[in-house]
């Protein structure tokens, strides 16, 4: 009977497993078309001469960029950091990190590349965050005073209220 049952057991697994419809894809349609340039930002072009590539530099090469047939920009790591772990350990969310330009200067970039067509993501691994993120350094005070703060049943992430958004330049 044990022998039977695990053939059943079995039988019924692989059913189920093979029965099942293929995950369906909500990817936007322009993905499917896109054409990723990726750039990581220190290494890209250095505009100003202080040995790190800038937003300055990237917006200098837009036209060149753009004529290779590209039409989406990936940017590695941009945000505030120590660079202790290649710019993924991220200090500030909100901010451009000042060795590419300021938030300012992204928004600027963001604006010329939409003039040529090209659209703009960025690279956010919200896991590598620094030990020295508000999020990190709130969580040594305790549960209830970092990140998980329960009202009505939910979670929610203090670091990311409206009042703190409104803190900070938006892009």
């Amino acid at each position: 009977m044990k022998k039977h049952s695990i053939a059943i057991f079995t039988a019924l697994a692989v059913a189920a497993i093979s029965g099942q419809a293929q995950a369906k894809n909500d990817a936007p349609e322009w993905v499917s078309k896109a054409v990723f340039y990726q750039i990581y930002p220190s290494s890209f072009k250095d505009s100003n001469g202080d040995g790190v590539g800038d937003i300055q530099g990237v917006i200098d090469k837009l036209d060149y960029i753009k004529s290779i047939g590209v039409n989406t920009l990936w940017f590695n790591p941009m945000f505030s950091s120590e660079f202790k772990d290649g710019g993924y350990d991220i200090t500030d969310f909100y901010s451009i990190d000042k060795r590419f330009g300021t938030n300012a200067d992204f928004k600027r970039l963001v604006e010329e590349a939409h003039k040529r067509g090209l659209r703009v993501c960025l690279d956010l691994v919200a896991g590598h965050t620094s030990d020295q993120n508000a999020w990190f350094l709130a969580s040594k005070k305790g549960r209830t005073s970092a990140i998980a703060t329960t009202t009505s049943g939910r979670t929610e992430f203090p670091m990311t209220s409206k009042a703190k958004r409104k803190t900070k330049s938006a892009v």
